[in-house]
């Protein structure tokens, strides 16, 4: 529902909200009024309300302690938060420092509030109803680039952190805890997913909604990944997760999910640096009839990152154990854990590079993971390996 029907439906216009604002915030020259939030998006339902900003710098009566002022047009609640234009060229100057590709991660993620994340997207969407010409001035400030760029950087530093915890929660064989652990990385890397499309809204609740509004064919815009037409779907299923704390389901479960989360992490990052991928290669579906060996999954540690022009594999907290390839390889990394075919992978980079180029870049990139010990060991449950052995000695 957006703004315009959810008036109508309690019997208003827009016009009557204009009229509403201007009589109860009395705006002046210079300052701004506009509305922002679900309804703008058309996200809203009829238990909305409309969230609205003011930018002044006069001192105005009935201001809550949180800064906000509530008004009621009819039964409508008309929630304006009040900011001055300092604080707002200041939240800008910190998004044009820190909403780049080569911003401090933490400093990138750690270095706005969830109200000022909220604030930046909505200046972005923003409908004005007041001073049009100096919100104009104000939303030059807030580049496409910068909101996608802040937003990946949180999803990523998040993402990277769970990473390394899954490590330390299955050598415990916290298996319940793994499966927490894993959920929360999911939820991430689906945010960095819909960060890629160009969804900028950074409210979890709104996470399944946008992930609606995907094209039907979007899963064929990611290396590696295979998934059905309706996204929302896809995550749903992934997000029950197992139940019963069954170790070797549960380290498959946190597998699966971390290969996508690489998988995600590297398109997101490439495609906003300007990276090129092969067309070929990302319409791989996973299949059964195997008739070669696809390309095994990673052990916990390994997270790749993109510069556009060059990939980097690295392992989380051993800064030493770091290595660069060309841009192709961010048409390869995405399958390693994939279920793929390494002769379906090499087939469709030939439509890019000849069969013997490709050949040799997908086999030399798994060899060199063979040797640089990237791969994930299997599992081995010590309580069905006890039993086993006190078999082997009772029958022997």
């Amino acid at each position: 529902m957006n703004l315009d029907e959810f008036l109508k439906e309690a019997g208003f216009l827009l016009a009557d909200l204009q009229a509403h604002l201007h009589t109860t915030l009395e705006p002046q020259l210079g300052e701004v009024v506009f509305v922002c939030g679900s309804l703008v998006e058309g996200l809203g339902n009829t238990a909305s309300d409309i969230d609205i900003v003011l930018i002044t710098a006069r001192e105005r009566a009935g201001v809550s302690e949180t800064g906000n002022i509530v008004t009621m047009l009819g039964p409508i609640i008309c929630d304006t938060f009040i900011m001055t234009p300092d604080a707002l060229n200041s939240l800008l100057g910190k998004l044009n420092l820190l909403g780049t590709p080569d911003a401090d991660l933490y400093q990138s993620a750690k270095g706005f509030t969830d109200y000022e994340r909220r604030l930046i997207h909505r200046l972005h969407t923003a409908l004005p109803i007041f001073g049009e010409d100096d919100l104009r001035v104000f939303q030059r400030c807030v580049t496409a680039d910068a909101i996608h760029w802040q937003k990946y950087n949180r999803s990523r530093h998040e993402a990277l952190a769970l990473q390394l915890d899954l490590g330390g929660l299955i050598q415990q064989k916290d298996w319940y805890s793994v499966v927490f652990c894993v959920q929360n990385l999911l939820d991430w890397s689906i945010d960095a997913l819909l960060t890629g499309f160009g969804a900028t809204n950074p409210v979890m609740k709104w996470r399944i909604s946008q992930l609606q509004s995907l094209p039907s064919d979007w899963f064929s815009r990611i290396p590696g990944l295979y998934g059905p037409a309706n996204a929302a779907q896809y995550y749903l299923a992934l997000r029950q997760g197992v139940t019963d704390g069954n170790p070797q389901e549960t380290y498959a479960y946190a597998q699966k999910v971390l290969t996508l989360s690489r998988q995600t992490f590297l398109w997101v990052e490439h495609r906003l640096r300007g990276g090129g991928f092969c067309e070929s290669c990302a319409r791989i579906k996973p299949c059964t009839d195997v008739r070669s060996a696809a390309l095994a999954q990673l052990n916990l540690k390994i997270a790749f990152r993109s510069y556009g022009d060059h990939v980097e594999v690295f392992e989380l907290n051993n800064p030493e154990n770091r290595h660069s390839f060309p841009a192709f390889a961010a048409n390869i990394l995405p399958y390693f854990g994939s279920g793929v075919p390494v002769d379906e992978l090499i087939a469709a980079l030939a439509d890019d590079c000849g069969l013997s180029d490709a050949k040799a870049k997908v086999t030399g990139l798994r060899d060199f993971s063979v040797h640089q010990a990237w791969e994930a060991q299997p599992l081995i449950d010590e309580s069905q390996l006890n039993a086993t052995l006190r078999r082997g000695r009772i029958g022997s």
